[in-house]
């Protein structure tokens, strides 16, 4: 759903995900993707906030919590 612009349908499976490999951080970086672009930043940012919890080595994650932030 993600990928189609259908980024509310994607919230529960990005949540099933977040079940399955809790110590995924990219499972938490994709979530908060989807929920920056459905335009929710600040769960976006506590979902980029756990990626780097997991990964503090994540660029990425750092990077899209600061546009998360900056909204």
């Amino acid at each position: 759903y993600a990928r189609e612009g259908r980024y509310a349908l994607a919230e529960p499976h990005f949540d099933a995900a977040a079940r399955l490999a809790p110590k995924d951080a990219h499972v938490r970086f994709n979530h908060g993707n989807a929920l920056l672009m459905a335009g929710h930043p600040a769960e976006a940012a506590a979902q980029y906030r756990e990626a780097l919890r997991l990964d503090p080595g994540f660029d990425r994650a750092q990077a899209m919590l600061r546009q998360a932030l900056a909204r």
